[in-house]
């Protein structure tokens, strides 16, 4: 399971990626100071698959993403095809420390 970190930035950034052998599972959460309140809207995650170039991708799920961070459900089409996701987030809100681990 690897993890990212990073900080977030006003509009849409990558925050990492799956790799096999994961399932599509994603988790989210908020390491900083200044954490935002759980139920502040902070961001939508998206979890895509790269198609034919490293620019060209299709969204496979969409998360509204909260302050309490956000776990989202295996995507059976990766169990099934073991496809590698992109997990990118268009924030709301710039400055937050995150974390995202895939498994």
């Amino acid at each position: 399971m690897p993890n990212y970190t990073g900080v977030s930035i006003k509009g849409l950034q990558k925050c990492g990626f799956s790799v096999r052998p994961d399932d599509g599972t994603t988790s989210i959460d908020f390491t900083g100071a200044s954490r935002p309140d759980r139920l502040e809207r902070v961001g939508t995650l998206l979890i895509c698959q790269e198609i034919g170039s490293p620019t060209n991708f299709r969204v496979m799920a969409v998360h509204k993403l909260f302050g309490g961070g956000v776990a989202t459900p295996t995507l059976p089409i990766v169990n099934k095809f073991n496809l590698q996701t992109h997990i990118w987030v268009v924030w709301f809100r710039a400055g937050l420390q995150w974390t995202v681990g895939t498994f």
